[in-house]
């Protein structure tokens, strides 16, 4: 798509969470962890600059598979981690993108403050449809890494406690 294709609009959506940065980096970038809070079907993942970030999803109930696949331009273990190349794929349209999404982590007092940003998007109809739904999208799956993490961390700090005390 040529520049001249592409929109100003992007999606930022900032969430706190109860865990470190390096954790909360952690749930990004290894295929276990984005398979569970973003209920994904398969991830395919390499960590490192130029690797491949890869998700799928069947669709609910149907044999439809859904695929957002980029590469990683830049991995700043526990702060950031850049995404270009983003598409998005899905059998009822043709593939959008190439995107970018990029994730900041920024250590506070009481955890972490993420905050995903997707840019990219180009014009027409199934671009609105997209741009659209990805604000409500960002947002509910940044609340089940939210309850996926801390649900984790709570288990694991109070199997520790509990241990410590049996001593």
């Amino acid at each position: 798509m040529s520049k001249s294709g592409l929109t100003r609009r992007a999606v930022t959506c900032s969430i706190a969470i109860a865990a470190t940065p390096s954790r909360v980096f952690r749930a990004l970038v290894e295929p276990q962890d984005m398979k569970r809070w973003w209920g994904a079907n398969e991830a395919i993942i390499t960590a490192r600059k130029g690797g491949t970030w890869s998700l799928g999803w069947h669709a609910y109930g149907q044999d439809n598979f859904y695929a957002t696949t980029g590469f990683i331009q830049k991995i700043a273990h526990p702060r950031e981690l850049q995404l270009t190349g983003l598409m998005y794929f899905r059998p009822d349209m043709k593939p959008l993108g190439p995107m970018r999404l990029s994730f900041h982590l920024e250590k506070k007092r009481q955890g972490t403050l993420l905050t995903v940003r997707q840019s990219g998007y180009g014009k027409g109809k199934h671009w609105d449809l997209y741009y659209g739904a990805l604000h409500d999208g960002w947002e509910e799956s940044l609340w089940n890494l939210k309850k996926h993490i801390e649900r984790k961390e709570k288990r694991q700090t109070s199997y520790k406690t509990t241990s410590a005390r049996k001593k």
